[in-house]
């Protein structure tokens, strides 16, 4: 049975209990009163979890008749099957946030004891609250476990006055518990007791195959399941005696890959008939989702033992290649022989999951040895043999270190990521730290990241305008809509103050979607004024790079005319080529079926850029401004500007040189017959109104 069913008959047993909206009875009254007496608390409850709310039947010390699920301890102490305990909740990540810690009742301690219903369903909880973090031992809470089994009893006995006999009543399992300790205590002969529990256990349930094991660990710390007892479920009568004769000497699962494993791996209870929800289908590691939960986890239990969390983000290199050239079966073989390398390497405590395609994450526990990490990679490089084929792949890691970095679990993962990208700038086949000190240094970046959104939801950006000259006709063509921020205590900041610190991160796409649409409105101002105008943005290298930029081009102009949208020049980054050239290419294609013109930013300043002159489907060649700015005093400069304007001559492409400051450099361009010219000889970047201002009163010669 899957989560959502297992939920759907839990809330339709809760139902059936007729406890909904109904008037506190003293039955229950008297013990929420004991329970808040004798552990001297703030609050103490009876509740029930409704499908969207917290009710509570029995509440002493609190007002609220109900609060909603998502804020509810509750929801925690139902997935448990003893006491739940939070000591101190403004120093847990699960809810240092949570409303009812922030504000009244001001939780700090929470003990809730799950309560069934007659059927075996959680129901709710009997739970105790205060106000100041407290700590209690397991038989401090007896009374509590004492009491919730007094709830239960109240609830079956109207289980029992109502004779729905469609339930199994808590007292047969009540009656199997006992049995079970009676059998444990009384026999010498484990597996006797264990066959003895099974049977019960299978009767209880309705099953019609099981077993009972041990988790016991190898020398190494590898898990394994040693079975106390087992129904004959896989042998037929043919195999009847191996089944004796596995019965006689033990029986022992050491296979991590199965669903028995991940049971051993994650020590969780899983409940499922499809384990791909939880698990990645392809290497039965934890996805995504489920990575997030045992990260939270993890971290709370570091922060609980004052220990350390290793965060290693690995990125295969050229696993691609390997897709194309050998199809996706080897890649899927090359995915999991990767996947159980880097299990086989971590000890059974660490947590290794794949984020998908071919990112892993590694959770390591208390590394003081740097050596761990290249042992990863020594894993990941062993080579493959899959149909014929011997392949070998290399990863770059990426490593952040908690609580030196005092981040929360998606923060962590983009330090790691970043440290993962400089890897690949170094090389690729290494790892990198996380540059914690330049990072902790940069109080400039933490302060931008902490006021990019209001100033995006409170328009604080604008986008100014610089000209683009025709050096041939001396006319305005166009302008670059380069963006600022017009900060409320820091005045107009510029794209350097905060560009850099946005991007890889949600900030960088809203901002860059902001700047597409912002153009596209202009350019249909300008077509309503019959100005003739192009305009050019620039675009974020990871919002270019991203899987959702072809949407988001789509969606900005997909009420623009045809004809207005080759007046759109996206301005794309040289070096962006160097990330990821396919994408770039098929990105780029993308903006040429949408009708919008591309130019090759910073050109020049990549190793290749022959190649990329040659493969990008670029109409426009912008020099960079460091080799016009000095190209009349530096020879270098000077032969590398008269390269590029032949180059682009030869590949038929626009070219404009950025960084024009004086006449000497705009008359030596205009030699070389370079195509269109901006710099501060003309006009630095001013808001639209002055811009055009400039424009309509440029008489020809610059001023």
């Amino acid at each position: 049975m899957n989560d959502t069913e297992t939920e759907k008959r839990r809330l339709a047993a809760l139902i059936r209990l007729g406890l909904l909206d109904t008037p506190p009875e003293e039955r229950f009254e008297r013990l929420t009163r004991i329970a808040r007496q004798h552990y001297q608390v703030q609050i103490a409850l009876f509740t029930a979890l409704d499908h969207d709310r917290q009710w509570f039947k029995s509440r002493q010390g609190l007002n609220v008749s109900e609060i909603p699920r998502s804020v509810a301890f509750c929801e925690y102490a139902i997935r448990q099957d003893q006491i739940f305990v939070v000591e101190d909740a403004s120093r847990d990540p699960r809810f240092c946030t949570n409303p009812l810690v922030l504000g009244s009742p001001h939780i700090r301690f929470y003990a809730g004891m799950p309560v069934r219903e007659p059927s075996g369903y959680k129901i709710g909880s009997l739970c105790i609250i205060d106000d100041k973090p407290r700590q209690f031992s397991e038989k401090d809470l007896d009374v509590l476990r004492t009491l919730a089994t007094m709830v239960e009893e109240e609830l079956e006995r109207s289980y029992l006055e109502s004779d729905n006999s469609e339930y199994v009543p808590v007292s047969h399992l009540n009656r199997a518990i006992h049995h079970a300790q009676s059998v444990f205590l009384t026999s010498d002969n484990e597996r006797s007791a264990f066959t003895q529990m099974l049977g019960d256990l299978l009767a209880l349930t309705g099953s019609q195959f099981g077993f009972i094991g041990e988790v016991l660990h190898e020398d190494n710390g590898t898990p394994y399941l040693k079975i106390g007892a087992i129904t004959n479920i896989a042998w037929s009568p043919e195999t009847q005696a191996l089944y004796q004769e596995v019965e006689r000497r033990g029986m022992v699962f050491d296979r991590l890959d199965n669903i028995l494993g991940q049971l051993m791996v994650t020590e969780e209870t899983i409940i499922s008939n499809n384990l791909a929800t939880n698990y990645d289908a392809l290497t039965g590691l934890p996805n995504r989702r489920r990575l997030t939960e045992l990260f939270v986890q993890e971290l709370y239990e570091a922060g609980q033992r004052a220990g350390m969390v290793s965060v290693c983000f690995i990125d295969l290199d050229g696993f691609k290649t390997i897709n194309d050239e050998h199809g996706h079966a080897v890649g899927d073989a090359m995915l999991k022989s990767v996947a159980n390398a880097l299990q086989a390497t971590v000890r059974s405590h660490d947590i290794v999951a794949r984020l998908g395609g071919d990112e892993f994450v590694a959770i390591l526990r208390d590394v003081d040895d740097e050596g761990v990490y290249a042992r990863l990679l020594d894993a990941i490089r062993q080579p493959v043999s899959f149909r014929h084929h011997v392949l070998q792949i290399s990863g770059s890691m990426g490593v952040t270190l908690y609580p030196d970095d005092d981040a929360g679990s998606d923060l962590l993962l983009r330090h790691a990521g970043q440290a993962m990208y400089a890897a690949k700038e170094t090389g690729k086949n290494c790892f990198r730290i996380f540059d914690l000190e330049s990072h902790s240094s940069n109080k400039k970046r933490v302060r931008v990241l902490e006021q990019i959104g209001c100033a995006l939801s409170q328009q604080q950006m604008e986008l100014y305008y610089q000209p683009k000259i025709c050096l041939r006709t001396r006319e305005v063509a166009g302008f670059e809509a380069l963006i600022r921020w017009d900060h409320p205590t820091d005045g107009v900041l510029g794209p350097g103050r905060f560009l850099e610190q946005i991007e890889y991160t949600e900030h960088a796409r809203t901002l860059g979607n902001y700047v597409i649409r912002e153009a596209v409105k202009q350019l249909k101002a300008f077509a309503k004024q019959d100005l003739p105008y192009t305009l050019s943005i620039n675009l974020s290298p990871s919002h270019f790079l991203s899987q959702q930029f072809r949407d988001d081009l789509s969606c900005a102009l997909w009420d623009c005319p045809r004809e207005l949208r080759a007046h759109l020049i996206l301005e794309v980054l040289e070096t962006t080529a160097l990330d990821d050239m396919d994408t770039v290419l098929k990105n780029l294609k993308v903006c040429r079926e949408l009708g919008v013109d591309i130019s090759l930013d910073d050109f020049g300043t990549g190793y290749s850029s022959l190649d990329h002159l040659r493969r990008l489907p670029a109409q426009e060649i912008k020099i960079d401004s460091s080799f016009v700015v000095d190209m009349l005093s530096d020879s270098d400069d000077s032969m590398i500007v008269s390269a590029i304007v032949s180059l682009s001559k030869s590949f038929k492409r626009r070219l404009v040189a950025e960084g024009i400051e004086n006449a000497g450099v705009e008359r030596k361009l205009i030699e070389l017959g370079c195509d269109l010219g901006q710099g501060f000889f003309y006009s630095k970047p001013v808001p639209l109104s002055d811009a055009l201002h400039w424009a309509e009163d440029f008489s020809g010669t610059a001023n």
